[in-house]
């Protein structure tokens, strides 16, 4: 969407990411690390993918692994809103809190999935999560703006590998 702040000012090209299905750029993160782990043989239809998650991407996963008939798990802090433990029920995932922060969280989500077998997304430290923005996300952007040309990128840094994706050479 473009976005010029007055006569003469330069175009500002905007991606919504706002508009994706669950609402935010965790979609393409998580439908890159689900479809490749399928690719992969690591997953199959009905198994149980686990992530450890403040909410955004456990919501994403949550969407995505219904949508290819996976089971999902959220290990979510205490502190996470409700509002993003409902989303993700909304989608057929379960959600388990953990008190402590997110290096708890991890770990016990880490243990669950080694325990029962389950696939750990670990969007931490998952190169697909990366992957999702230099494959996609740049060739989206590209495709969609008049003369395929960028002369800056501006983004929200996450763990949706954005930044990481971004200053690569």
């Amino acid at each position: 969407m473009p976005v010029q702040l007055g006569e003469g000012e330069p175009v500002i090209w905007c991606k919504l990411e706002f508009l994706n299905p669950s609402g935010s750029t965790k979609d393409r993160i998580a439908r890159t690390i689900v479809t490749k782990a399928l690719r992969r043989g690591a997953l199959q239809r009905g198994d149980l993918v686990v992530e450890a998650s403040s909410g955004s991407t456990s919501i994403s996963l949550a969407q995505t692994c219904a949508q290819l008939g996976l089971r999902f798990l959220a290990f979510i802090p205490s502190s996470a809103t409700n509002e993003r433990a409902l989303m993700i029920r909304a989608y057929g995932g379960e959600v388990r809190r953990v008190e402590g922060t997110m290096p708890e969280v991890i770990e016990q989500a880490a243990a669950f999935a080694e325990r029962e077998g389950a696939f750990a997304a670990c969007q931490f430290e998952n190169p697909d999560n990366t992957a999702a923005h230099c494959n996609e996300t740049a060739r989206e952007i590209l495709a969609q703006l008049p003369y395929h040309r960028v002369d800056a990128v501006v983004s929200g840094v996450g763990t949706g590998g954005v930044w990481w994706a971004c200053t690569r050479d």
